[in-house]
């Protein structure tokens, strides 16, 4: 009994002292060695700093980091020195004594620093938050002031707490096992607002935007993530009245609890280009991917360039009246082979039916569907529109449509998008230009050129055969002649035989 008491008591005692519990601070005189095994634990036991090898390798590179305790395999959210990184298992970090943070190698040399401008003498410390924040603060006057965050430097991840702005982003690990900048770049997009892109850097290319379609095609799961990214700041009523209607439409993938619980969501830019939303329901769950970005070939941004269409299963194709710029590489795009309104004739639509598509350059409002074809027809740089009817009605009961129209090139078109796409009608020439110009159907159906087409076809099968018959005609008639005269000849010789 005394001795259960005295364990009870050793125990009480314990969990009122710091030393006696997983540490969430460093100061001065501190360090976290990875020889020893040590790391950083925020208060809630949420977040781990500490010495890591990336899962699956089979070298000994060593990375400081930080990820969820207990998740496993680890679910890196941070990382110092993404290169280089260290080759023993004898490093540091520690607080400088000019107040920086520093990673460093069994000769104390720096593999990684916060650079911050130093203060002599320093006085402060840096404390890992349940938010998956390092802060690290100096007590100036009696007051202490943040001089550093991890929040301000992310790597892949972004967590419920940052806020994207514009000098802010996340860079993608160079492999699944390698920390070290890799390919891809999300950020916010410079082009337009609130809205987001991931930039492939090795070229410096666009290769997925967020707003592609505007307000065109809305993402009901992209304005979601973007209200995490502004850190819950934006207002709430248009998220909910989303997820109201989220169990019938395959537009929200999102659950309320997974939205709302922020502090189990984190977004991830991966190393093959992807920005991944993750959530779970709570810290002993596991993750699950609930939105990705782009989903797939086609999604990419421009995969097959100006007015052409994009498929995942086939491919590339222009558009009825567009040839390929070059065959060769459809990033080119296509082009139409006359201009419209080249000649007088009665003009033609073509119904690209579901399609997502960039988006329009003109929205305006007008009367039901003539209206809207109307507005494309009086302008000859009109190359598609699209309409929807509205609730609004004028006096005399008439609808109005919201109209949109495209008079530059079209662009990230894609088919087989069954959901949340819409009906976009191409203009085409002409027939009489399309007959003689177009000789790329892009998939779209005219009984009339097939018509011509068959014509055409019956005609030639039907010269080729008259030219067959003639020529076995000719050569039959030519061989009864030479038979006939062999015949001749023959009796001819064998008569004058005799009558010698």
């Amino acid at each position: 009994m005394l001795r259960t008491v005295f364990i009870l008591c050793t125990f009480l005692f314990c969990f009122h002292l710091p030393f006696c519990s997983a540490k969430d601070t460093l100061t001065l005189n501190d360090s976290i060695s990875d020889q020893k095994n040590e790391t950083l634990i925020s208060a809630g036991e949420r977040f781990e700093l500490g010495f890591f090898t990336p899962h699956g390798r089979s070298d000994k590179r060593r990375y400081v980091g930080i990820w969820y305790k207990g998740s496993n395999p680890r679910r890196i959210v941070w990382v110092a020195n993404r290169s280089p990184w260290l080759d023993k298992s004898t490093g540091i970090f520690c607080i400088t004594e000019d107040g920086n943070l520093m990673v460093l190698d069994e000769n104390n040399k720096s593999k990684w620093s916060s650079n911050l401008q130093g203060w002599y003498p320093f006085k402060g410390m840096v404390k890992l938050l349940d938010s998956g924040n390092l802060v690290l603060s100096k007590e100036d006057n009696g007051t202490s002031k943040v001089v550093w965050q991890s929040f301000n430097y992310p790597t892949d991840t972004f967590l419920p707490g940052m806020k994207m702005h514009d000098s802010l982003n996340s860079t993608a690990w160079k492999s699944s096992d390698d920390p070290a900048p890799g390919n891809f770049i999300f950020q916010k997009d410079e082009e337009s607002g609130n809205q987001y892109i991931i930039k492939k850097n090795d070229r410096d290319l666009d290769y997925w935007r967020s707003g592609v379609s505007g307000k065109f095609i809305e993402s009901d799961n992209f304005l979601v993530i973007s209200f995490i990214l502004s850190n819950f700041t934006k207002s709430s009523s248009n998220i909910r009245n989303i997820l109201k209607n989220c169990n019938s439409s395959s537009r929200c993938n999102m659950t309320s609890s997974s939205l709302f619980n922020k502090n189990n969501t984190m977004l991830v830019m991966s190393f093959d280009g992807k920005i991944q939303y993750f959530s779970r329901h709570n810290k002993s769950a596991s993750w699950r991917l609930t939105w990705s970005e782009p989903r797939h070939s086609c999604s990419v941004f421009k995969a097959c360039g100006n007015s052409a269409i994009c498929n995942t299963q086939t491919g590339c194709k222009c558009l009825r009246g567009f040839d390929p710029v070059s065959p060769d590489d459809f990033s080119e795009g296509c082009r139409r082979k006359t201009p419209l309104c080249r000649k007088s004739g009665a003009e033609n639509f073509s119904m690209l039916e579901m399609m997502k598509l960039g988006k329009p350059d003109t929205e305006l409002e007008t009367t039901g569907e003539n209206g809207c074809r109307e507005k494309c027809l009086k302008d000859c740089q009109c190359q598609a529109y699209s309409f929807e009817t509205t609730n609004i009605t004028k006096r005399d009961d008439t609808r109005i449509s919201r109209c949109w129209l495209w008079v530059e090139d079209l662009n990230n078109i894609q088919e087989e998008f069954t959901d949340g796409g819409r009906n976009i009608y191409l203009r085409l020439l002409p027939y009489t230009e399309v007959d003689a110009n177009s000789n790329s159907s892009g998939g779209f159906y005219n009984p009339r050129m097939q018509g011509t087409l068959i014509a055409l076809v019956t005609m030639a099968s039907l010269t080729v055969l008259a030219c067959v018959i003639a020529y076995i005609y000719i050569q039959k008639k030519k061989a009864n002649r030479q038979g006939k005269e062999l015949w001749r000849f023959t009796y001819m010789t064998v008569r004058g035989m005799s009558e010698i």
